[in-house]
């Protein structure tokens, strides 16, 4: 065989299974290529839906700032004498306005009206509020002072809002929580100090302090979940509780107008508060009482969607040659597990996402 035979031989055999190799190579090219624009694709898809949802989040924040400005426009109106609730909503009464070219003495009655404070227009989104007064709550630092009306008050706390009905726990947890208060280190019969204390699994000391959260008795030695926030059933409802009874922002006043008639039997019992006349006949408060300590729940969410972000803020009121100013005394910039419900009292104790 002649070397141009060989040669053409050899060509002939070869020369399809290059094409072969080349084309596999093609192709697994192309699948890799294929992967890493999807991977790409998927990738700038993730990017744009994190940068949305941050930006909702930030405006939602914004818009639940502005519940809470709109809020202090209430607060901070010039012409509110008096406190109280009616229909569940917290009512900043007015002053009486003179009668235009009548003498001083006459009076024009003012309207008491609650403004809008839902669903209120903001930037492709809204926003609404509400606003409680603390001093319509019991302030749980005042049974530092171990007297009889303080453990009757805390009893029927107890009985009523935890469901605790048997005597000798009721009085472990009062003693507990005076104990908790006091500054002293001696236990009462039933309390608790730092010799118990120390002994739990972790252990921690006696606070012989005020509260700084309605939460922090959950150190209290008798204290439980289901007595502090209440029972959960399978339908989601929430029953007792005397978390949303209490405050460690009010004082030691008490507005009788401003708190459910739950929490003036619990203050008074059941005696005194049936027999308490609040309203008149117009069904108006008998007594002007001003309180100054609220706080405001603001909720700002979009016009579509689930998102929401909710703020709370404590205010201190103060009035100075007739002006009067707000003082923040505490903010929480991310409220999460308040039921947001007009038809039930919003007292829930706050909790923040860390």
């Amino acid at each position: 065989m002649t070397e141009e035979k060989v040669k053409l031989l050899f060509n002939n055999s070869t020369q399809p299974q290059q094409r072969g190799v080349a084309l596999m190579l093609v192709l697994w090219v192309m699948a890799i290529l294929s992967i890493i624009v999807a991977e790409f694709a998927f990738s700038m898809r993730t990017e744009l839906k994190i940068a949305g949802n941050y930006k909702e989040e930030a405006e939602n924040y914004y818009r639940a700032q502005a519940a809470i400005q709109q809020a202090l426009t209430e607060i901070l109106h010039p012409d509110v004498a008096y406190h109280y609730v009616d229909g569940g909503k917290l009512i900043f009464g007015k002053k009486e306005q003179t009668l235009e070219g009548e003498a001083p003495a006459q009076k024009a009655e003012t309207e008491n009206t609650v403004p809008q404070r839902g669903k209120l227009p903001l930037n492709n989104g809204f926003f609404s509020y509400k606003i409680e007064d603390e001093e319509g709550k019991i302030y749980l630092n005042r049974f530092a002072i171990d007297n009889e009306p303080n453990r009757q008050i805390l009893s029927r706390l107890l009985e009523m809002g935890g469901n605790v009905t048997d005597e000798a726990e009721r009085e472990t947890i009062i003693d507990s929580i005076m104990d908790w208060l006091d500054k002293d280190d001696l236990h009462k019969i039933n309390g608790a100090e730092d010799d118990y204390y120390k002994g739990l699994d972790p252990p921690y000391e006696c606070k012989d302090g005020p509260f700084d959260t309605v939460e922090e008795l959950l150190l209290v030695k008798g204290m439980t979940p289901q007595i502090l926030f209440g029972t959960t059933d399978e339908q989601g409802t929430t029953s007792g509780g005397i978390a949303k009874y209490l405050t460690v922002w009010g004082t030691n006043r008490f507005n009788p107008y401003t708190a459910d008639e739950t929490t003036r039997v619990i203050m008074f019992g059941e005696e005194q508060a049936a027999a308490m006349e609040l309203y008149d006949e117009n069904g108006k408060p008998k007594n002007r009482v001003f309180s100054t300590r609220f706080s405001i729940i603001g909720r700002g969410y979009p016009q579509t969607g689930a998102g929401q972000r909710m703020v709370k803020a404590v205010v201190v009121l103060n009035r100075k040659n007739g002006v009067p100013s707000a003082r923040i005394m505490h903010w929480n910039d991310n409220l999460i597990g308040y039921p947001w419900d007009d038809n039930q009292k919003q007292n829930q104790p706050d909790r923040a996402e860390n």
